[in-house]
């Protein structure tokens, strides 16, 4: 049978019945395809931009403390002498963090400095790690690139330290 015949052959009631559920299919086709992955993608993009602020603040802070300290170490951080010392240390604490796994290289650049890079490392768990090293030992954060990976909360990372 022909479906213009199948058609005709319906009552207008039927046909209008028709028409509006083929209306409801194409807005819920509109919705499913268009809308909910920009909605999805917008929210995704959201949680990325205050996790980047939060960063941002941690970095910003630790540098005020360092100019507000004028370099110093404040009163209960114990201070880091050598590279080797350094480098324990922020081994040591990746370690206490869970941050062991994700740590990739921990290398000297120059006397004072220390490069640092994790993979696939919590950004939690990093901004906590970072601020244990600004407070308690006064290491001092000089640069920081992250990176997302797409997994919420999951970043790469690359920050240099110095004392």
């Amino acid at each position: 049978m022909d479906i213009r015949a199948t058609w005709h052959n319906l009552q207008p009631r039927e046909q209008h019945l028709l028409q509006v559920a083929a209306g409801l299919i194409l807005l819920l086709m509109a919705y499913s395809l268009i809308i909910e992955p920009f909605a999805s993608a917008r929210a995704i993009l959201s949680e990325d931009l205050v996790a980047r602020q939060q960063l941002l603040q941690t970095v910003n802070g630790a540098v005020l403390e360092k100019q507000r300290l004028g370099g110093a170490v404040s009163g209960g951080a114990s201070r880091i002498g050598s590279n080797e010392e350094l480098l324990r240390t922020i081994r040591e604490t990746a370690k206490q963090q869970q941050l062991a796994d994700n740590l990739r290289t921990a290398q000297p650049k120059g006397r004072n400095t220390i490069v640092v890079r994790f993979a696939g490392a919590s950004f939690d768990a990093v901004n906590t790690w970072l601020h244990s090293l600004v407070q308690q030992y006064g290491i001092s954060v000089q640069s920081l690139h992250a990176e997302d990976k797409g997994h919420t909360g999951n970043v790469d990372l690359e920050v240099e330290l110095g004392r």
